[in-house]
């Protein structure tokens, strides 16, 4: 739950690089961003980025403004001949800057917005993949709960180190949906986890331990229909897996 805090808040910050490029943060937030940028080098790379592409877009405004700047003289030289068609032209090239930098703005707002969703992505996988190392060292490390139902072909293993706990089973169906619950020492639910099984019929996932947790199942509710029941807050159906805490 803390890396999933800490990558959320990462994104705060990613939200302020372009208002920081563009100049609208206020003197606090730019305080705080300033000093995120001290210690944070995917940021400080971002806005490297982003800065690199404002500074395209000023030159292209500049070039524009030069444009704009000698179609004027050419227009004030011709308004002695033909003041109304120079009237009517004269707008022309101003819209068209406008329209490309505002182009350009848009541009620059598109590309972080695909920019910030690629990181946002990249850092989910890190995310994901930190978990399945830790839930690895945690099996092989960590204290076992003794199993008190496996049903038919379903095996599995519990093991916790007292702030996480992993769970692996196999022989689950694929096509069925089952709900995981973790009970406290009172039997009130303190964690579920709705799932369906890989295709190889397996769970294999890293949780945070609940305070007091006394036991976990995992039940496969009973079919009402030709599609597989959708598990409920509480167990129902058979309990195809059951293990205690030591």
């Amino acid at each position: 739950m803390a890396r999933m805090d800490r990558a959320d808040g990462h994104r705060y910050f990613e939200g302020l690089a372009v208002a920081h490029v563009l100049g609208g943060l206020d003197d606090s937030e730019g305080r705080v961003f300033r000093a995120h940028l001290l210690e944070c080098a995917d940021c400080r790379a971002r806005v490297g980025e982003l800065r690199a592409i404002a500074h395209d877009l000023a030159d292209v405004e500049r070039d524009e403004h030069r444009v704009r700047a000698a179609q004027v003289i050419e227009t004030k030289r011709r308004e002695s001949d033909d003041a109304e068609d120079d009237l009517e032209e004269a707008p022309t090239p101003t819209r068209a800057s406008r329209f490309t930098v505002l182009g350009g703005l848009l541009f620059l707002v598109g590309l972080s917005l695909w920019n910030f969703t690629l990181h946002g992505e990249m850092t989910q996988l890190e995310a994901d993949n930190r978990n399945l190392v830790n839930a690895g060292v945690l099996r092989e490390t960590g204290t076992e709960w003794r199993s008190a139902i496996s049903d038919g072909d379903v095996q599995g293993v519990v093991k916790e180190d007292g702030e996480d706990f992993v769970v692996a089973v196999d022989g689950l169906d694929p096509a069925q949906r089952y709900g995981l619950y973790v009970k406290d020492d009172s039997g009130t639910i303190a964690h579920r986890f709705y799932f369906g099984p890989s295709e190889e019929g397996r769970l294999y996932r890293l949780f945070p331990l609940p305070e007091n947790a006394d036991r976990l199942l995992i039940s496969d509710p009973e079919d009402t229909g030709d599609t597989p029941a959708e598990p409920d807050s509480e167990p129902s159906g058979d309990t195809v897996f059951e293990a205690r805490r030591p």
